[in-house]
């Protein structure tokens, strides 16, 4: 398709076309996309932290059952190696201060080991 307009001059149905491809010297789509961009971003960011304050409570209750068993196992194993005989009651609030304790001591070896 060849166009009748002289090198020098634009045709209206190509600026036309390029005014609704949001494509008029690149510059205007770039800084258009640029800030869909940034929106997009925080629009995402804001939907993960909607999502997160829904389900909070699950996430909490979750992380406290898994506390609550390294604390048992730990402190199950601990009486153990003592040779301390292992009579541990079902719900005890001490396995959850020792799951805890076990956490921070996996975390810090695993720190000081890279």
């Amino acid at each position: 398709m060849l166009s009748s307009a002289t090198p020098g001059q634009d045709s209206a149905e190509g600026w036309r076309r390029r005014q609704r491809s949001g494509n008029a010297c690149g510059i205007r789509y770039a800084t258009r996309k640029g800030k869909n961009a940034v929106a997009d971003g925080w629009t995402a960011l804001s939907d993960k932290a909607k999502t997160f304050a829904v389900d909070w409570t699950a996430y909490a209750a979750l992380g406290s059952v898994v506390l609550y068993l390294l604390g048992y196992l730990a402190l199950r194993f601990h009486l153990t190696v003592l040779g301390i005989g292992t009579d541990l009651s079902v719900l005890d609030e001490r396995y959850l201060f020792a799951g805890a304790k076990f956490l921070v001591y996996l975390v810090s070896a695993e720190l000081l080991l890279y």
